[in-house]
Protein backbone atom coordinates (compact mmCIF):
# COMPACT_ATOMS: atom_id res chain seq x y z
CA UNK A 1 0.00 0.00 0.00
CA UNK A 2 1.06 3.46 -0.86
CA UNK A 3 0.11 7.00 0.52
CA UNK A 4 0.55 10.60 -0.90
CA UNK A 5 3.07 12.52 0.99
CA UNK A 6 2.80 16.04 0.69
CA UNK A 7 6.02 18.31 2.15
CA UNK A 8 5.32 22.00 3.43
CA UNK A 9 8.12 23.90 3.66
CA UNK A 10 8.08 26.33 6.94
CA UNK A 11 10.74 28.77 7.85
CA UNK A 12 13.13 26.78 5.70
CA UNK A 13 12.79 23.26 7.17
CA UNK A 14 10.58 20.74 5.22
CA UNK A 15 7.51 19.27 7.10
CA UNK A 16 6.08 15.75 5.74
CA UNK A 17 2.30 15.61 6.12
CA UNK A 18 -0.22 13.12 5.13
CA UNK A 19 1.16 9.66 5.67
CA UNK A 20 -0.75 6.53 7.09
CA UNK A 21 2.05 6.48 9.16
CA UNK A 22 4.82 8.47 11.21
CA UNK A 23 7.41 6.89 8.96
CA UNK A 24 8.34 10.25 7.31
CA UNK A 25 7.97 12.18 10.30
CA UNK A 26 10.35 10.06 12.18
CA UNK A 27 12.84 10.35 9.60
CA UNK A 28 12.55 13.95 9.65
CA UNK A 29 12.93 14.19 13.69
CA UNK A 30 16.16 11.89 13.45
CA UNK A 31 18.00 14.74 10.79
CA UNK A 32 16.67 17.76 12.61
CA UNK A 33 17.09 17.74 16.06
CA UNK A 34 14.98 20.91 17.92
CA UNK A 35 17.44 23.89 20.02
CA UNK A 36 16.95 23.54 23.36
CA UNK A 37 14.36 25.64 25.09
CA UNK A 38 14.00 26.90 28.63
CA UNK A 39 11.85 24.81 30.40
CA UNK A 40 9.27 27.39 31.61
CA UNK A 41 6.76 25.32 33.68
CA UNK A 42 9.40 24.50 35.96
CA UNK A 43 11.13 28.26 35.69
CA UNK A 44 7.07 29.09 37.13
CA UNK A 45 7.32 26.31 39.84
CA UNK A 46 10.72 27.84 41.23
CA UNK A 47 9.02 31.26 40.91
CA UNK A 48 5.94 30.27 43.16
CA UNK A 49 7.37 27.65 45.39
CA UNK A 50 10.98 29.11 45.70
CA UNK A 51 12.41 25.83 43.97
CA UNK A 52 12.70 22.43 43.84
CA UNK A 53 14.41 22.19 46.78
CA UNK A 54 11.16 23.78 48.71
CA UNK A 55 8.40 22.59 46.74
CA UNK A 56 9.51 18.80 48.13
CA UNK A 57 10.50 19.72 51.44
CA UNK A 58 8.77 17.49 53.85
CA UNK A 59 7.96 14.39 51.72
CA UNK A 60 9.19 11.97 53.69
CA UNK A 61 8.90 13.72 57.35
CA UNK A 62 5.80 13.95 59.67
CA UNK A 63 5.10 16.93 60.59
CA UNK A 64 4.57 18.63 64.02
CA UNK A 65 0.59 19.36 65.29
CA UNK A 66 1.89 22.72 65.24
CA UNK A 67 2.02 23.07 61.32
CA UNK A 68 -0.33 24.41 58.61
CA UNK A 69 -0.80 21.60 55.77
CA UNK A 70 -1.29 23.05 52.44
CA UNK A 71 -2.20 21.22 49.58
CA UNK A 72 0.08 21.06 46.50
CA UNK A 73 -3.19 21.96 44.15
CA UNK A 74 -5.57 24.26 42.74
CA UNK A 75 -5.45 27.69 43.91
CA UNK A 76 -1.37 26.85 45.73
CA UNK A 77 -0.27 26.74 42.35
CA UNK A 78 -0.72 30.40 42.29
CA UNK A 79 -1.28 31.95 45.74
CA UNK A 80 1.71 29.81 47.47
CA UNK A 81 3.93 32.76 48.20
CA UNK A 82 0.87 34.47 49.90
CA UNK A 83 -0.23 31.37 52.32
CA UNK A 84 3.00 30.35 52.86
CA UNK A 85 4.30 33.74 54.31
CA UNK A 86 1.39 34.65 56.40
CA UNK A 87 1.47 31.31 58.34
CA UNK A 88 4.95 31.86 58.13
CA UNK A 89 5.37 35.17 59.36
CA UNK A 90 2.48 34.00 62.35
CA UNK A 91 5.40 31.12 63.49
CA UNK A 92 3.62 28.05 62.33
CA UNK A 93 5.48 25.39 59.80
CA UNK A 94 4.14 25.38 57.23
CA UNK A 95 4.13 21.68 54.99
CA UNK A 96 3.80 21.86 51.34
CA UNK A 97 2.51 18.15 50.61
CA UNK A 98 3.47 15.88 47.51
CA UNK A 99 0.58 14.17 45.91
CA UNK A 100 -0.33 10.46 46.56
CA UNK A 101 -1.44 8.78 43.86
CA UNK A 102 -3.83 6.80 45.83
CA UNK A 103 -5.97 9.94 46.26
CA UNK A 104 -8.49 9.61 43.47
CA UNK A 105 -9.92 6.71 45.46
CA UNK A 106 -10.92 8.89 47.92
CA UNK A 107 -13.19 11.41 45.67
CA UNK A 108 -16.95 10.66 45.71
CA UNK A 109 -17.63 11.95 42.35
CA UNK A 110 -15.63 11.39 38.69
CA UNK A 111 -13.77 14.96 39.01
CA UNK A 112 -11.41 16.39 37.18
CA UNK A 113 -7.55 15.76 37.35
CA UNK A 114 -7.13 18.79 39.12
CA UNK A 115 -9.39 18.30 41.92
CA UNK A 116 -7.70 14.51 42.24
CA UNK A 117 -4.65 15.39 42.83
CA UNK A 118 -6.23 17.37 45.33
CA UNK A 119 -7.10 14.47 47.06
CA UNK A 120 -3.92 12.79 46.50
CA UNK A 121 -2.79 15.92 48.22
CA UNK A 122 -4.83 15.87 51.37
CA UNK A 123 -3.91 11.98 51.52
CA UNK A 124 -0.22 13.00 51.41
CA UNK A 125 -0.91 15.64 54.23
CA UNK A 126 -2.81 13.13 56.42
CA UNK A 127 -0.12 11.17 56.39
CA UNK A 128 1.72 13.17 57.80
CA UNK A 129 -0.33 14.11 60.30
CA UNK A 130 -0.13 18.24 60.15
CA UNK A 131 -2.18 19.87 62.31
CA UNK A 132 -4.34 21.66 60.10
CA UNK A 133 -4.71 21.75 56.89
CA UNK A 134 -5.14 25.20 54.70
CA UNK A 135 -8.15 24.30 52.42
CA UNK A 136 -9.22 28.37 51.13
CA UNK A 137 -12.53 28.75 49.45
CA UNK A 138 -11.16 31.62 46.87
CA UNK A 139 -13.92 33.50 44.93
CA UNK A 140 -12.10 35.59 42.87
CA UNK A 141 -8.20 36.59 41.87
CA UNK A 142 -7.41 40.66 41.55
CA UNK A 143 -7.71 41.71 38.00
CA UNK A 144 -6.51 45.34 36.97
CA UNK A 145 -9.04 47.66 34.73
CA UNK A 146 -12.93 48.34 34.64
CA UNK A 147 -13.97 44.83 34.83
CA UNK A 148 -13.59 43.13 38.41
CA UNK A 149 -14.93 40.15 37.69
CA UNK A 150 -12.89 36.83 37.70
CA UNK A 151 -14.32 34.20 38.93
CA UNK A 152 -12.84 31.08 39.33
CA UNK A 153 -14.01 27.67 38.73
CA UNK A 154 -16.88 25.89 40.21
CA UNK A 155 -14.75 22.76 40.91
CA UNK A 156 -11.97 24.91 42.68
CA UNK A 157 -14.15 26.45 44.74
CA UNK A 158 -15.78 24.01 45.99
CA UNK A 159 -12.35 22.12 46.72
CA UNK A 160 -13.09 22.91 50.27
CA UNK A 161 -16.04 21.31 50.60
CA UNK A 162 -15.94 18.17 48.95
CA UNK A 163 -12.37 17.34 50.44
CA UNK A 164 -13.39 17.98 53.78
CA UNK A 165 -16.37 15.23 52.92
CA UNK A 166 -13.71 12.96 51.59
CA UNK A 167 -11.49 13.51 54.91
CA UNK A 168 -13.68 14.26 57.68
CA UNK A 169 -10.79 13.29 60.39
CA UNK A 170 -9.01 16.47 58.85
CA UNK A 171 -8.73 19.91 60.45
CA UNK A 172 -9.62 22.52 57.83
CA UNK A 173 -8.87 25.93 57.77
CA UNK A 174 -11.66 26.80 55.11
CA UNK A 175 -11.76 31.17 54.65
CA UNK A 176 -13.73 32.42 51.96
CA UNK A 177 -11.64 34.99 49.94
CA UNK A 178 -12.48 37.51 47.53
CA UNK A 179 -9.58 39.33 45.93
CA UNK A 180 -11.88 41.83 43.39
CA UNK A 181 -10.43 44.58 44.97
CA UNK A 182 -6.81 43.05 45.29
CA UNK A 183 -4.83 41.20 47.83
CA UNK A 184 -4.54 43.94 50.08
CA UNK A 185 -8.22 45.26 50.32
CA UNK A 186 -8.55 41.66 52.10
CA UNK A 187 -8.63 41.00 55.95
CA UNK A 188 -10.31 37.69 56.60
CA UNK A 189 -7.09 35.73 56.70
CA UNK A 190 -6.21 38.41 59.43
CA UNK A 191 -9.85 37.54 60.94
CA UNK A 192 -9.22 34.29 60.66
CA UNK A 193 -5.59 34.08 62.56
CA UNK A 194 -7.07 35.94 65.21
CA UNK A 195 -10.51 33.90 65.76
CA UNK A 196 -8.95 30.20 64.96
CA UNK A 197 -5.47 30.62 65.62
CA UNK A 198 -5.51 33.21 68.41
CA UNK A 199 -2.79 35.05 66.89
CA UNK A 200 -2.38 39.12 68.30
CA UNK A 201 -3.98 40.89 66.01
CA UNK A 202 -1.18 43.16 65.39
CA UNK A 203 0.85 40.15 64.43
CA UNK A 204 -2.03 39.14 62.17
CA UNK A 205 -1.57 42.37 60.32
CA UNK A 206 1.78 42.45 59.63
CA UNK A 207 1.81 38.93 58.78
CA UNK A 208 -0.58 40.00 55.92
CA UNK A 209 1.25 42.89 54.79
CA UNK A 210 4.64 40.18 54.12
CA UNK A 211 2.48 37.75 52.65
CA UNK A 212 0.77 40.68 50.47
CA UNK A 213 4.45 42.14 49.23
CA UNK A 214 5.47 38.23 48.95
CA UNK A 215 2.75 37.34 46.69
CA UNK A 216 3.23 40.80 44.19
CA UNK A 217 6.87 40.02 44.16
CA UNK A 218 6.51 36.66 43.00
CA UNK A 219 3.70 38.09 40.48
CA UNK A 220 6.35 40.46 39.18
CA UNK A 221 8.76 37.40 38.67
CA UNK A 222 6.23 35.50 36.81
CA UNK A 223 5.55 38.62 34.18
CA UNK A 224 9.17 39.27 33.63
CA UNK A 225 9.75 35.62 32.92
CA UNK A 226 6.70 35.44 30.31
CA UNK A 227 7.71 39.35 28.66
CA UNK A 228 11.51 37.20 28.32
CA UNK A 229 10.39 34.53 27.06
CA UNK A 230 7.50 36.59 24.28
CA UNK A 231 10.94 38.50 23.41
Amino acid sequence: MSCSVDRFKVAGRQFPFGGRCSLFENARKRRHHAEAAPDLVEQRAESIFGGPTAAARGDHASAAPASIGIPRALTTHSLFPLYSTFFSELGWDVVLSGVDPRGGLKSHSGFCLPAQIAHGAMLDLGRRGVGHVFLPHVVRMPREGPCRDSYLCPITQGGPYYLAKAFPDARCLTPVLDFTHGYEASSVLEAMAVGELGAPRERAARAWAAAVRAQIDAERRLRDLGERALA
